[in-house]
């Protein structure tokens, strides 16, 4: 049985380049150490992927389009998002939901990444 936030390799490096694989990554990683968990919607508004806790899944159905949206779940209640625009390397974080955990979320990840 495959365990929850294992790190492995994910298709996503083939559809993003090296920066943006990074941030995302970490991203992914700090939302999921919250408890939460993350559906992902393309820019065409079709969820390729609904609320899950599984890193290798979330990682999996990000980047088919231009555009990706993280929306964070927990008990069945919207917290927050993150819009991702692919193709902007170190600014792939374009949008998020102007409220504490969010915000806290993208500064842990600019922290951690030195941006």
């Amino acid at each position: 049985m495959e365990a929850t936030n294992q790190v492995k390799p994910s298709r996503l490096i083939s559809r993003v380049g090296g920066t943006e694989h990074r941030i995302i990554r970490k991203l992914v990683d700090t939302i999921l150490n919250e408890g939460l968990k993350i559906a992902v919607w393309d820019e065409e508004m079709f969820q390729e992927c609904g609320p899950s806790s599984q890193r290798t899944r979330i990682l999996g159905a990000i980047a088919h389009t231009g555009e990706s949206y993280l929306y964070l779940w927990q008990n069945n209640t919207r917290l927050g998002m993150f819009q991702l625009i692919h193709g902007n390397d170190e600014d792939v974080i374009s949008d998020l939901s102007d409220n504490p955990l969010c915000n806290r979320i993208w500064q842990e990840v600019n922290d951690a990444l030195g941006m």
